[in-house]
């Protein structure tokens, strides 16, 4: 079910520059405020660091019309075996299941789409194809019927 956040829910979500964990996040943080920017910022709220279960959603879009809402987490390496493999760690496999049973619809972004030689190469087809995939299941999430 992805409509069971209300406005009381919101109480004490923001979005705060200072509150991002890494240059990575706050680059994805752009990403995110440009599709809000060019869908509905009128009706798009971005949140980060959203506590819940004592956990903390790294971003939340809530859609204000429809009451519909997506976590984004942003998985740098030690969201992995070994630190830098692409094979997810059993801590985050059982974050994710415990999230979704929860009723959250989360989008995972992996630090490997976004970085090529260890730095953000914006004409990489990898993340191209990323950023897409990423805006596309967002606007999907916050727009279905």
């Amino acid at each position: 079910n992805n409509s069971r956040i209300n406005e009381s829910d919101l109480i004490g979500w923001k979005y705060s520059e200072d509150e991002l964990a890494s240059a990575f996040e706050l680059y994805v943080a752009e990403f995110l405020k440009d599709i809000i920017l060019e869908k509905d910022s009128q009706n798009l709220k971005l949140f980060n660091q959203v506590p819940f279960a004592k956990k903390r959603l790294d971003f939340v879009i809530f859609n204000e019309i429809n009451k519909k809402y997506v976590a984004i987490e942003v998985d740098g390496h030690f969201h992995f075996r070994n630190g830098n493999s692409r094979i997810y760690s059993d801590e985050h496999n059982e974050r994710m299941e415990l999230l979704t049973r929860a009723g959250w619809k989360i989008l995972n972004t992996p630090y490997f789409c976004w970085y090529t030689g260890g730095k953000i190469d914006e004409n990489h087809d990898d993340l191209r194809n990323e950023k897409q995939r990423l805006k596309d299941e967002i606007l999907k999430q916050l727009y279905s019927e």
